[in-house]
């Protein structure tokens, strides 16, 4: 069902009200790589999902420099937060780092080029800053860094067989896995060993897509929602990394893309993400996958709703940094943080 235009209307109002109180900012110019196309209401969707009324967001600092489209990866307690686009609509190398525990943000290191669209992940003691926009929404990136928190450098390593951008990235007991996006062989699933420096081809994502989300429970890496063309897409897929085999699991509730995904214990929490349809609408559903139940219930939405933006657990705490509040080109610097009920 689309939108009327006086929800369209009334929703855009809101945003702005949102980005006032949380410093974020729209850029005027076209929206990214998207055309106007039907959406579906969230509000059909989701309607008969259980609430949980026992959880709650906070909002936290601010990120230093509001961006969208951005990376994020924990480590040793500290998020790092790297990339994206800036207020200018500039592809940004700036990497800002969030303690936790004493809820401040510092500049370390800037990445050794600009990217958007990018993906980052932690394994073992290091970072891995993988593909890319160099500039724009031109030619992906095939590039890939390592960052170390103790000399705060970053040192280039074996790049990508292809070029990546837009896609989705998960850390497992000794290798990330890469999926999605855009870029030739863009279904290709790719496994890198940071012990041999070496990357390896696995069996291809079955639905193809860019702007999705991925999360791992153990083994198990599930693949959410993402776009083709001008489709939002609900469709979730699960790999299972020790037989390379991938399987059908139970679809999103909420089609979406440029949406952001993390792990808490046994369950999934996915939030944010964009229209399609030329409304200018974000998502801020938070809707969570049980993988033993193998269902979906729906919790306290986002305070603000964004796209591009990153989710990351520390402490079975969910953190949603930055992204646009309004579909296409804008940015924020918003940090909130979710606590699951106990």
């Amino acid at each position: 069902m689309g939108w009327q235009p006086v929800v369209s209307l009334v929703l855009l109002t809101l945003l702005t009200a949102c980005m006032s109180a949380t410093g974020s900012t729209r850029v005027e110019s076209a929206p990214e790589e998207t055309t106007p196309a039907a959406a579906t209401s969230t509000a059909t969707l989701t309607a008969e999902l259980p609430l949980d009324l026992e959880t709650g967001w906070q909002r936290r600092a601010p990120a230093p420099t509001p961006r969208s489209e951005v990376a994020a990866a924990a480590l040793d307690g500290r998020i790092y937060l790297a990339g994206g686009f800036g207020a200018e609509g500039e592809t940004l190398a700036v990497v800002e780092a969030y303690d936790v525990t004493e809820e401040r943000w510092a500049t370390v290191a800037p990445l050794p080029e600009a990217r958007n669209h990018l993906v980052l992940a932690a394994l073992g003691d290091r970072l891995y800053a993988i593909g890319g926009y160099s500039v724009g929404l031109q030619q992906p990136s095939s590039s890939v860094w390592a960052y170390d928190p103790r000399v705060n450098r970053w040192s280039e390593v074996a790049p990508l067989p292809t070029p990546r951008a837009a896609h989705a990235v998960v850390a497992l007991t000794s290798q990330l896995l890469v999926i999605g996006g855009v870029g030739p062989e863009a279904s290709a699933t790719l496994t890198y060993d940071p012990a041999a420096d070496t990357w390896d081809v696995r069996a291809p994502l079955p639905t193809p897509r860019e702007h999705l989300a991925a999360a791992a429970i153990g083994d198990e890496v599930y693949v959410i929602a993402g776009r083709q063309g001008t489709q939002n897409l609900d469709v979730v897929e699960r790999y299972h990394a020790l037989e390379d085999r991938w399987e059908s699991a139970p679809a999103l509730p909420t089609p979406r893309s440029g949406l952001a995904a993390a792990t808490i214990g046994r369950s999934i929490y996915v939030t944010g993400g964009e229209a399609l349809n030329g409304s200018g609408e974000t998502f801020g559903e938070l809707e969570i996958f049980d993988a033993q139940a193998e269902t979906w219930r729906q919790a306290q939405p986002l305070p603000t709703p964004r796209h591009g933006l990153a989710a990351v657990v520390v402490q079975d705490r969910l953190y949603a940094i930055a992204g646009g509040p309004i579909a296409g080109l804008s940015v924020s610097g918003a940090t909130e943080v979710f606590t699951p009920a106990p």
